[in-house]
């Protein structure tokens, strides 16, 4: 989720400079005024967009749990949900097993009725 954030956040900044206009004032016959506030509100939309998407990032990034702890201690909290994790997975196989023989002994209780 982070990364597609920080993707998006270069792409925006990409798209909205790709998409300022053409800054030159060689053309004699374009009215440099008009050119040059069209290009400073082009600017500004981009500094806009940036800045919301910088603000936008760094709520996400705020927003992620252990941003507080130290490395060390995210580490051990990773730890702690991996075993966490192991444990409820080999509670799960054994749930699993436990239907899988339930559903055996039903499937032969049908077989003698029928």
């Amino acid at each position: 989720l982070a990364q597609d954030k920080v993707d998006s956040f270069a792409l925006s900044i990409f798209e909205s400079i790709r998409s300022l206009p053409e800054y030159t004032t060689d053309d004699v016959s374009t009215d440099v005024f008009i050119k040059s506030s069209e290009w400073a509100e082009k600017v500004r939309e981009l500094s806009s967009n940036v800045v919301s998407e910088a603000k936008s990032l760094d709520e996400l990034i705020g927003s992620l749990p252990g941003i507080d702890m130290t490395e060390a201690k995210q580490l051990n909290k990773l730890n702690e949900l991996s075993e966490e994790t192991e444990c409820l997975n080999v509670k799960l196989k054994e749930k699993v097993k436990e239907a899988e023989d339930r559903a055996a002994l039903a499937d032969d209780a049908l077989d003698t009725i029928y």
